[in-house]
């Protein structure tokens, strides 16, 4: 179900009415659907850029940082932007400049970054292949459920 968080909490309800109950499945979009909206949308698994639970060091480092630094938690937006943050200084230290070529050429060349996200690798190409994080709705929660890497 690749549909809005607001739309899907009234389709998985309608899906369970009609008497469907294979596992549904979904995208980063279920991240922000609100609790109390997921009941019907138990067992179902998404796939995410980000699992708080995933237990990767550089995750958890991650966490507690932000957490010193904001008092609240950090969300799936918050951690690409690390990373992204990351790669780019990253570019730009190795390439020397900060110009947009120059970025580019960079990413191009990093290879292998493992984030608080998890791995992502470029190919010699500006499109990075990224690790797909599943997470596992239980009691209205997600949990991590599985990481697979590039």
């Amino acid at each position: 179900m690749p549909n809005l968080d607001n739309e899907v909490p009234r389709q998985a309800r309608q899906a369970r009415q009609a008497g469907i109950t294979a596992t549904l499945l979904g995208t980063d979009a279920w991240g922000t659907i609100p609790t109390e909206d997921r009941m019907d949308l138990e067992g179902a698994y998404y796939s995410t850029q980000y699992a708080a639970d995933s237990q990767n060091p550089r995750t958890d480092a991650f966490i507690r940082l932000y957490k010193q630094t904001y008092q609240r938690d950090p969300d799936d937006v918050a951690a690409t932007t690390y990373d992204t943050m990351r790669l780019l200084f990253r570019s730009i230290q190795t390439q020397g400049r900060a110009d947009p070529e120059s970025i580019r050429e960079g990413l191009s060349t990093i290879g292998r970054f493992e984030g608080v996200t998890g791995m992502i690798q470029y190919h010699g190409t500006g499109d990075p292949a990224r690790s797909l994080v599943v997470l596992r709705l239980q009691q209205g929660q997600p949990i991590f459920h599985r990481q697979d890497d590039p």
